[in-house]
């Protein structure tokens, strides 16, 4: 049995909105904080540790879980990751990365970390960035999109010092989020993976 309270991993669903574009019907999921189900079926539901519906700002969604479960412990020296997963069209990119007007889940985190970090006079903190994307089950550097297309040239490595670590990719030295940000969209631009 696992205490839910301390368990490392959190799951978190978002629900995204129906599209009539997508012919989509009125009806679909019921969110309360913790589940999602069917509106047509209450016995069908699923429990979570956070649900979210199509109404979620992504502003209260960073508010809710990555600032104090991922930013705030990650600059207390605990990794900590935040990834999307589903299928295409199901809002990942939109909940990651949002519009200039409603960032997403990413810029709000780099903002804060850069933020947080400058008001931490305790600490000094270094941010280096690489972005990397796995596709079709081979590693590319979206940071050098020179650099070899079959991504032979890096390598995910265990060593008893370094851990889990990517060898041959670029380390980029952040100094600001503008730089951080800046960055990721010139690696989307290279990324094979779409939606």
């Amino acid at each position: 049995q696992v205490d839910m309270q301390t368990a490392n991993i959190k799951v978190a669903v978002r629900v995204r909105p129906l599209l009539a574009s997508l012919g989509e019907a009125q009806g679909g999921w019921q969110v309360t904080d913790t589940q999602v189900g069917e509106v047509e079926d209450p016995d069908y539901r699923f429990t979570f540790d956070h649900a979210f519906g199509p109404g979620a700002a992504s502003s209260d969604i960073y508010a809710a879980i990555l600032r104090k479960e991922i930013v705030v412990q990650a600059l207390q020296g605990f990794n900590g990751t935040a990834f999307a997963y589903g299928q295409s069209g199901s809002g990942k990119t939109h909940t990651m990365l949002g519009t200039p007007s409603a960032p997403g889940l990413t810029p709000l985190t780099v903002q804060d970390v850069f933020r947080m970090a400058a008001q931490d006079a305790l600490r000094e903190y270094v941010v280096v960035l690489s972005i990397l994307e796995i596709y079709n089950e081979k590693l590319r550097d979206l940071l050098r999109p020179d650099a070899d297309p079959s991504g032979r040239d890096i390598h995910i490595r265990e060593s008893p010092v370094r851990g889990v670590h990517v060898e041959g990719c670029t380390k980029l030295a952040a100094c600001s989020a503008a730089t951080v940000l800046s960055a990721i969209h010139t690696a989307l631009d290279e990324r094979r993976a779409v939606g």
